[in-house]
């Protein structure tokens, strides 16, 4: 059995309600997914009532500003921790999981996509992205492909004990929100794979869970925040030339 994680803050219960129909339906409609996969609702580290503050010792202010040119917003950061703390629970109990969001609606895939995952030997595939992905490369397996690009959001991924222990050792500082560490592959070492066609799709009610910073970087963080843009495009360069990996 491989467990489902939604996170969920716990005041929003109209999304958990909706997502708990989702899973409902889509069981009703697969039985053979209730031997396969346990569902787990996952209360949300909440900004609004300040619960990120209990992980301020990974946050960095000014290497955030030096580097972004504007800081991690506290919703920013409540995802991240939100995000961070199921890593180390699929870490510390050794057994591989899917991390949803709850404002995510399963597609006519998902069962069968979700069933090849399982049994793959792919550390992290992400269920879904934002971006529409135009560069990538064919896997062994005809539904996952590898990409390069950017593909944002968190709305649901597989991920291995493996990949968890990756991803949380780069990342003891938070400097920027978690979808974008997470596409930093030439960073934690973690491959993008992605399910195709995407497993999931988004709810169209806006999340609750994070928000974006919106201030404009000025001045010489404008001038920080380029020269690391374009310090860590050149390691991504440099990396995607000398480990080329085919999977």
């Amino acid at each position: 059995m491989v467990k489902v994680f939604i996170i969920n803050l716990k005041r929003s219960k109209d999304r958990y309600n909706a997502m708990h129909s989702r899973i409902a339906t889509l069981l009703d409609t697969y039985p053979f997914l209730r031997e396969v996969l346990e569902f787990e609702f996952f209360e949300a580290i909440d900004a609004k009532a300040k619960e990120h503050k209990r992980f301020e010792k990974h946050y960095n202010h000014h290497l955030c500003v030096l580097l972004r040119g504007k800081v991690l917003s506290e919703g920013e950061l409540a995802c991240f921790a939100s995000h961070y703390t199921l890593w180390q629970k699929c870490a510390q109990e050794d057994k591989p999981c899917i991390i949803l969001e709850d404002d995510v609606c399963f597609s006519e895939h998902f069962a069968q996509g979700v069933l090849e995952i399982v049994q793959s030997n792919y550390e992290y595939v992400r269920l879904m992205a934002l971006h529409t992905l135009k560069s990538y490369k064919p896997t062994s397996m005809p539904h996952i492909i590898s990409t390069t690009q950017i593909c944002s959001g968190t709305q649901g991924y597989y991920l291995t004990p493996s990949g968890a222990r990756k991803f949380l050792a780069y990342a003891r500082k938070w400097i920027f929100p978690v979808d974008d560490y997470m596409d930093m592959f030439y960073i934690h070492k973690v491959w993008i794979l992605v399910s195709m066609p995407y497993l999931l799709a988004e709810d169209q009610t806006s999340t609750d869970i994070s928000d974006r910073a919106e201030i404009k970087a000025k001045g010489l963080t404008k001038i920080t925040r380029e020269i690391s843009r374009f310090g860590l495009q050149v390691y991504k360069f440099l990396f995607c030339l000398t480990h080329f990996k085919k999977f």
